[in-house]
C-alpha cells in the first residue's frame, strides 16, 4: 500500500482550460458530443484529471485496470452519481438500473430468477420468429432496390422482441408501423443524458418545451404500459397454469410482487418494466447498427462471418436455414462473435460511466475523498477511441484461429459492465446479436451508401449512429451446405 505520504490529492492533478465560475461547462454544452470532449482530454491528460462544471468537479478515471477495481467494488464502494436515483425516480424509472444498497439487492434477485432457462427456451423461440420478419422486410427494400435506414429498422426490431420477452405484447412494429409505446420511450434515453449532464435541474423550477413533451410522454407511457400491467395480472388470475411457468418478465414479475412480505411495490414493477424495455430497445439496436456499418466497410469481415455461418446451419432446406437460432451453437461461432466483441470496443453502449465514491479511497497513488463524483472513460481505456494514437481500426480477433492485432495491445472493454453489477441482460442481447449477424452474412450482400455526411456518433446516454444508410442485395452466392 502507498505511504500516506506520497499520495496524491485531487488539487494536484491537471484540468483543461476553463472560465471563472463556469469552469469547463461551456465545452460541454453539446450533450450529444460529450463523449468527445472527454476522451481528447484523457489522450492529453491521461490517466486521471479534474473536469470543473461550475461547483461540480469531477475526477475522470483512463486506466482499464482502475476501471475494473471501481467496477468491482459496487456497491459498497461506489454508486452512481448522487443526482440519478432522483432523476430516475423523476422519469418513473427507479428500477434495478438505478438502485443502490439492499433495494437492488432485492431487485436483481428477482430479474436473476426471472431470467430462468425456461424463460430463455421462450425468448430464443420468439427471436427466431422475429427476426424472420426482419429477414422478409430487409428482403422487400432489396427486391425495390431501397436504401435502409438500418438503425431504425433495428429499433423496430428489438422493441419487437422486447415487448414479446418482457410484456407478452406483440407490439409486431417490423409489420405494422411504429408503436405508441416505441415512440415515447425514444425520448428517454436523451432526457436522461441531458438531466445527468446538466450543469443543475432547471426543469425543477421551470419547463423548457422538451421538458414539457417529455413529461406528455411519460404520461402516455404510465397508461400505456400500466394497461399491459393489468393485462398481465388478468393473465395470472385466470391461467392459473402460468403462476407455476410465467411466459414473461412481467408476469414473474407481479408474482413476485404478490408474494407475502414483498419487496417489490407496484412502483417497481413499472419502474422494472421500463428498464427492460429501455434497456433491451436502444443498446441492441445501435450496437447492431454499428455492426453493420462496420461490415459494410469491411467486406472480409464479412465473408469471414458468412463463410461461419454456412459452415454451421443446416442443409439450405432445413426451416432454420435462413435464420437459425443462435443457441444451438454458442461456442462455434468465433468469427461472428470475434464481429461483435469488436463492435462493442469501438462502439461500446456507454463509453462513459458516472459514479460517485461512497468512502474514502485510494486508486494507484491518489487519494480519493467521499462523495467524488467518478467519470469511467471506458473506450478511452480499452485504446478504442478514434481520439487513442494510433487511432483504433475495426481488427476483429479470432482468438481460437490465433488472429492479433498489429499495433498497441488492446485494454479489456467492459460493454456490459463488470463485477457483481454486471448486466443481467447480457445473454439477451448477444442472443440478439449473433442471430442478427448470422441471418444478415447467410442472405445479404451488403452496399454502404455515401451520405451528405459521414456516419458519426452521438451520445444520448448511449452511442448513437447518425446517417447510416445501406442498400441490402439478396445474396448472389449460392448459400454453401453444411459442413458438419
Amino acid at each position: 500500500m502507498n505511504n500516506a505520504t506520497t499520495l496524491r490529492t485531487l488539487s494536484d492533478l491537471p484540468s483543461p482550460r476553463g472560465l471563472p465560475l463556469v469552469g469547463n461547462a461551456l465545452q460541454l454544452l453539446d450533450s450529444t458530443r460529450l463523449h468527445h470532449q472527454f476522451e481528447i482530454w484523457a489522450q492529453e491528460f491521461g490517466s486521471f484529471f479534474l473536469v470543473n462544471i461550475g461547483k461540480r468537479r469531477l475526477l475522470a478515471v483512463n486506466d482499464p485496470e482502475l476501471a475494473r477495481q471501481i467496477l468491482r467494488d459496487r456497491p459498497e464502494g461506489f454508486s452512481r452519481v448522487s443526482n440519478f436515483q432522483p432523476v430516475a425516480k423523476e422519469l418513473g424509472l427507479h428500477g434495478l438500473f438505478s438502485a443502490e444498497g439492499e433495494h437492488w439487492r432485492n431487485q436483481r434477485r428477482v430479474w436473476i430468477a426471472t431470467l430462468n432457462t425456461q424463460q430463455l427456451k421462450h425468448f430464443h423461440e420468439k427471436l427466431m420468429q422475429t427476426t424472420h420478419k426482419l429477414l422478409a422486410r430487409w428482403q422487400r427494400a432489396a427486391d425495390k432496390g431501397e436504401a435502409v435506414d438500418v438503425a431504425a429498422d433495428l429499433m423496430r426490431y428489438t422493441v419487437d422482441v422486447t415487448m414479446q420477452f418482457a410484456l407478452g405484447h406483440e407490439a409486431n412494429t417490423l409489420e405494422k408501423g411504429e408503436d405508441v409505446i416505441q415512440r415515447h420511450l425514444d425520448q428517454i434515453f436523451p432526457a436522461i443524458g441531458r438531466r445527468l449532464t446538466a450543469p443543475f435541474p432547471y426543469w425543477r423550477h421551470f419547463k423548457l418545451p422538451r421538458d414539457r413533451e417529455l413529461d406528455r410522454a411519460l404520461a402516455a407511457l404510465r397508461v400505456e404500459v400500466g394497461q399491459l400491467i393489468d393485462n398481465a395480472r388478468q393473465r395470472l388470475k385466470s391461467n392459473p397454469q402460468l403462476r407455476e411457468a410465467p411466459t414473461c418478465f412481467l408476469e414473474a414479475l407481479l408474482l413476485a410482487n404478490e408474494r407475502e412480505g414483498s419487496d417489490i411495490s407496484d412502483e417497481d414493477v413499472f419502474a422494472n418494466t421500463m428498464t427492460v424495455l429501455l434497456g433491451g430497445e436502444d443498446t441492441t439496436a445501435n450496437t447492431l447498427a454499428w455492426l453493420i456499418h462496420h461490415c459494410g466497410q469491411r467486406p472480409d469481415v464479412f465473408l469471414r462471418m458468412r463463410a461461419e455461418a454456412d459452415a454451421l446451419l443446416d442443409d439450405p432446406a432445413s426451416p432454420d436455414s435462413a435464420v437459425p437460432r443462435a443457441d444451438r451453437f454458442p461456442h462455434l461461432l468465433r468469427n461472428t462473435d470475434a464481429t461483435i466483441n469488436e463492435t462493442l470496443r469501438l462502439r461500446p453502449v456507454a463509453p462513459m460511466f458516472f459514479l460517485e465514491a461512497l468512502r474514502d479511497t485510494v486508486l494507484n497513488d491518489l487519494s480519493i475523498p467521499a462523495h467524488t463524483e467518478i467519470v469511467l472513460m471506458l473506450r478511452a481505456a480499452a485504446g478504442s477511441s478514434p481520439y487513442s494514437s494510433p487511432a483504433p481500426r475495426f481488427e476483429p480477433v479470432n482468438e481460437e484461429a490465433g488472429d492479433g492485432e498489429t499495433g498497441p495491445a488492446r485494454g479489456p472493454t467492459l460493454p456490459f459492465g463488470y463485477g457483481p453489477r454486471l448486466c443481467p441482460g447480457r445473454n439477451l442481447a448477444l442472443a440478439e446479436l449473433r442471430s442478427v449477424a448470422l441471418m444478415l452474412a447467410r442472405n445479404f450482400d451488403l452496399e454502404a451508401l455515401p451520405g451528405k455526411k459521414p456516419v458519426t456518433e452521438k451520445f444520448s446516454f448511449t452511442l448513437v449512429p447518425e446517417y447510416l444508410r445501406i442498400r441490402f442485395h439478396r445474396r448472389k452466392q449460392g448459400v454453401a451446405k453444411s459442413l458438419a
